[in-house]
């Protein structure tokens, strides 16, 4: 079991670029928990995996795993519980190392080191059939340098080095989104496939709504440091995936700070329009964003439009918005519900 009691988390404390991250942060995970986390840009989500995996200190708060108080331990410490997986293919993994040592590295993570053969024929066979299983041919090439391996091949070998000693927690922080679309869908496969096997604790960090809805028993939204949204139950997650498999979603939120996505430059307070957890507008006008995105959101095969505006957006704006919807797509039914949610203007569904 994972409890996070009271966590509290500021940056830059007392200068003008003070930034409070997490803001009395409850969370409590039971042991074979999936959970699924979203928010947009600054909400708190890789803030709070970085907290338990001890990258940075709490500033207030406690962080107990299976009963054991991790909350000042330091981070090469907490190893031996955790497994994590970064968003970026590169990290996780020694590049001029063959994939079979980074699997020894791995499977003697949180052990005492001595003098003995650096990998038995036992431990070879052992790799083998761990790598069998994720069925990319890995399981021929262990002496190939990690370095050759395609970014789908290193997440997935990353994937099992986090995995091979079973960890009290498995930590995912976007771990498919520096991947192409076809690729991140055999990771996330992957990845069901070996939490479900070992039955792991997970906290899996997503932009993709879709990802979110149909991954895990237990979704959460995070805003501003907190959780505003916690949906779990096993009926539940079963009717949202089943309705996820029909519906295609856009979202539009606005900008926490500055960055740049695919070479464009996004300022704070912009307006973005994201779909299949990808930024695909970005403009100064919410009415305009939402137009723009419905583009690549809606099929010639779409039948409804269904569209929740958020607390921050008016009953009238919002209409006016359906309205034009409603005469840009005339062979789609478009509903217009009061969503309420913070942070994003609007989330649509189209089916």
């Amino acid at each position: 079991m994972l409890e996070l009691k009271g966590i509290y988390k500021t940056f830059n404390a007392g200068t003008v670029n003070e930034k409070r991250a997490i803001d009395n942060l409850n969370l409590t995970l039971e042991n074979g928990d999936f959970v699924t986390i979203i928010g947009g840009n600054g909400a708190g989500k890789s803030t709070t995996l970085n907290l338990i995996a001890g990258v940075f200190p709490v500033d207030a708060g406690t962080i107990n795993l299976n009963g054991f108080n991790l909350t000042h331990l330091p981070e090469h410490k907490r190893a031996k519980y955790l497994g994590r997986v970064f968003q970026d293919p590169m990290m996780g993994t020694a590049a001029t190392m063959g994939i079979e040592e980074n699997l020894a590295l791995a499977y003697r993570r949180g052990q005492r080191r001595g003098l003995h053969a650096g990998i038995t024929n036992e431990e070879r066979k052992l790799y083998r059939e761990k790598l069998a299983t994720l069925g990319l041919g890995l399981e021929d090439r262990m002496t190939s340098k990690v370095g050759l391996l395609s970014g789908g091949q290193r997440q997935a070998l990353t994937l099992l080095m986090a995995t091979l000693r079973k960890p009290d927690l498995l930590l995912l922080d976007e771990h498919t989104a520096a991947l192409d679309p076809k690729t991140a869908d055999k990771v996330l496969q992957i990845t069901e496939e070996i939490v479900a096997r070992d039955n792991l604790t997970t906290m899996m960090v997503t932009h993709n709504m879709k990802d979110a809805i149909v991954h895990g028993n237990r979704l959460i939204m995070m805003y501003d440091g907190n959780i505003v949204i916690d949906v779990s139950g096993e009926e539940n997650a079963k009717r949202m995936a089943e309705a996820a498999e029909h519906v295609k979603t856009g979202t539009v939120t606005y900008a926490v700070r500055d960055s740049e996505y695919n070479g464009v430059q996004i300022h704070k307070g912009d307006i973005i329009g994201m779909h299949n957890g990808k930024i695909e507008y970005c403009g100064n006008s919410v009415h305009d964003v939402v137009l723009d995105m419905m583009k690549a959101v809606v099929t010639d095969d779409a039948e409804l439009i269904t569209v929740y505006y958020g607390a921050d957006t008016t009953k009238e704006d919002a209409e006016q918005v359906a309205a034009e919807i409603a005469e840009q797509y005339p062979n789609c039914d478009v509903d217009c519900l009061l969503g309420g949610q913070p942070l994003y203007y609007y989330l649509i569904s189209v089916e």
